[in-house]
């Protein structure tokens, strides 16, 4: 048994009692010798009294150790933590903090069998239960996905079977043509950066066929440049796999932006020097196309054509017009 153990040592209690009955034996046995001393007639001096003072204030010490010791071994027994094939439990706080990502068969762009073979990998490394699992799933799971798991109820409920009725509920609906026409016509012109369009690419081909070799990828990826800077650096680097074409591209997307921010803002002044106020009182130049007059356009002017007048004359100018009669012969 390890020291510190309940099994291997008695109780406080039962180790407090003999040292008090001792403590008690010894007052005990000073004070008779005080009260002989008292009945024979003989005076204590000053010097026995201050040796008896100091005989019981160094007992009392010694038995307030003695307690505290025994306190802080009592304390310090734990129980042995017990081992299962070779390596301890994990703990419960730290399994039980882990979060699935969110998955909504509406929204997301992948199919559920990729959602399940991540879930699937972290429940194999992390040693969860399949209780569990499927408990942390369903509160990942959105939209009609969610709406199925509160209905879920199964003969066996085990995590492959959860996984197996979750694929056949919410099957891929994407074709086959489908995926290679996704793979083939995505530009970077559709997404908001260059980054987002190598990992969109790049999961678009692989949804089409995974074993494509890396020569035909990294020629589609640059087939859909268009930025002529970073389909000359993809030729010139030729990244080797995934992780070296995204730094490309991100590198640029860097460039981009820092552009952008040294650009100076446009100007927000009016390029006219003349006040608001002189622009509304000034007319408008040139003349009129119908009465040949300045101060006002076409559509303002008040002079009046009839069919039968030969010359138009102008209200601004000769003031309103009397009809005449004209005669034609």
């Amino acid at each position: 048994m390890a020291e510190g153990s309940p099994a291997s040592h008695t109780s406080v209690e039962e180790r407090i009692e003999p040292l008090a009955s001792a403590d008690g034996a010894t007052i005990h046995g000073v004070g008779e010798r005080q009260e002989a001393e008292d009945e024979t007639g003989g005076l204590s001096s000053p010097q026995v009294k201050m040796d008896w003072q100091e005989t019981l204030v160094s007992l009392m010490a010694a038995r307030q150790q003695q307690l505290f010791e025994l306190t802080r071994r009592t304390n310090m027994a734990t129980e042995i933590p017990t081992m299962t094939s070779g390596r301890t439990q994990p703990s419960t706080s730290s399994v039980v903090s882990f979060r699935l990502a969110e998955f909504d068969p509406e929204e997301n762009d992948h199919p559920i069998e990729e959602w399940l073979a991540v879930a699937t990998r972290l429940k194999e490394e992390e040693h969860i239960g399949h209780g569990l699992m499927i408990a942390k799933a369903g509160e990942a799971l959105k939209g009609s996905a969610h709406h199925y798991y509160c209905n879920w109820r199964p003969v066996l409920r085990t995590w492959d079977e959860f996984c197996k009725d979750l694929i056949v509920a919410f099957p891929d609906r994407e074709t086959a043509g489908a995926r290679a026409f996704t793979a083939a016509t995505l530009r970077s012109t559709d997404c908001e950066s260059l980054s987002e369009y190598g990992i969109r690419k790049l999961r678009a081909i692989d949804r089409f066929y995974a074993a494509l070799p890396w020569n035909i990828r990294l020629s589609m990826v640059e087939y859909g440049l268009d930025h002529g800077e970073t389909q000359a650096a993809i030729r010139m680097q030729q990244p080797g796999t995934d992780r070296e074409l995204l730094k490309v591209l991100s590198e640029y997307d860097a460039r981009r932006r820092k552009g952008r921010k040294t650009q100076a803002p446009r100007s927000t002044k009016s390029i006219s020097l003349v006040a608001p106020e002189k622009r509304q009182k000034r007319g408008p130049k040139g003349v009129c196309f119908r009465c040949g007059q300045k101060g006002h356009h076409k559509a303002n002017c008040a002079v009046r054509l009839d069919k039968d007048q030969k010359e138009p004359h102008c209200w601004y100018k000769h003031g309103k017009p009397k009809r005449a009669l004209v005669l034609k012969r």
